[in-house]
This record gives C-alpha cells, structure tokens and sequence, in this order.
C-alpha cells in the first residue's frame, strides 16, 4: 500500500510537467498573443491615420510601416527573442512563484487586475451558491418524495432543459425578461433572431 501511494504521488510529476508543456505550447501557437495585439493596433492607428503601404514587408497590411528594429525591441520586450525551451523554464518558473506578471490587456500586474475584480466575482459566487443550494436541495427532496410523478418528471425536463441551454443564452434572456429592452441590445448577431421571431406566429404570443 505504501509503495503504491508513493509511485502514484511521484506521478504529480510528470503529470503536472505534462500539463505545463500542453498549455505553454497552445498559448504559443494560438493567435492574438500580446505582440500581435501591438501590431494589429499599430495598424489600425496608422489606417486611421491614412498610413501608406511602406515598401518593406513590414506594413503590416495596409498600416504604418514598422522598422525591423523595432519589431526586434518588441520581441525582445515580450521574451519570443529567446528560444522556446528557455521561453518555457521562464515561464514555468514565473508560474511556481505566482509571479503572473503584467497584463496585456490592461497594462497592470495580473494580481492587482484580480484583487481589484475580486470582490465583486467573491459577491456574485457567493450570491450563485446560495441560490444553488436554496433549490437544488428541496427539489432534491421533493424529487425523492414524489419519486415517478408528475412532479418529479416535469421538474426533469425543466433541469435538462436548463442544463441543454448555454449560460451566454440564458442570462441573455434574463436581461431581456427582467431588465427591459431588445436582444439586440446585448447581442448584435441576436437582431436577426429578433426579426424572425417577430415575424413568427411565435413571435406574435
């Protein structure tokens, strides 16, 4: 037993350095990574400007045309200077001492972006496990009760349904039903929804 407990505690190993090495690598090989963010502003501030197409192969599409240099300090800012395997020790080592560094999106260290959300996401947690427990317990109990019943089989279907519906979808009913308005004040692609329902004999009930 104890040889046992020990080979499965040494897996934490190789298992934890293997789901390091998965995500270091998707997050390198997705798009939209923080140089792309910069470039892809610097070109849509040089088209807003009426930037000319340079004649390097540094346009950037249209935008402004940015020097080699240039791109080599941006690298070098966001480490894709260094070779992979020494862009991977840094980053898990960051990762071990809870040093998240700074934000891309909003210039700030990561914890001070998160300590400052996390009142409000600790209010609306909370808010979410007490409702959850304030149903899901006496329906339990009810279910149980009334075992086979209609109670119980159309409380089934209302949670497969509730289970089936995305929560992007959901709460977006929810403000339409309990804050006023359209869907298509909280979703563009949701006004072409809104026109076929309004042209529905559904959409007339």
């Amino acid at each position: 037993m104890t040889a046992y407990f020990i080979r499965r505690f040494l897996l934490i190993i190789p298992t934890f350095l293997g789901i390091t090495l998965i995500t270091f690598f998707i997050l390198q090989i997705v798009p939209g990574g923080p140089l792309e963010r910069e470039l892809l502003k610097l070109r849509m501030g040089g088209q807003m400007q009426g930037g000319e197409v340079g004649p390097s192969g540094n346009n950037l599409s249209g935008g402004i045309e940015i020097p080699e240099s240039a791109l080599q300090e941006m690298k070098k800012f966001y480490g894709f200077d260094l070779p992979i395997h020494e862009r991977y020790l840094r980053w898990l080592g960051n990762m071990l001492t809870l040093d998240l560094g700074k934000s891309y999106v909003y210039a700030e260290p990561v914890w001070d972006v998160i300590i400052s959300r996390f009142p409000v996401s600790i209010y609306f947690g909370l808010i979410g496990f007490i409702l959850t427990y304030l149903i899901c317990i006496p329906l339990g109990v009810m279910k149980a009760v009334k075992n086979g019943g209609k109670f119980d089989l159309v409380s089934s279907v209302l949670v497969f349904m509730g289970y089936s519906i995305p929560g992007w979808a959901f709460g977006t009913i929810m403000l339409v039903i309990f804050g006023g308005g359209t869907f298509g004040m909280y979703s563009p692609s949701a006004a072409s929804v809104q026109k076929i329902l309004s042209t529905s004999r559904f959409g007339d009930r």
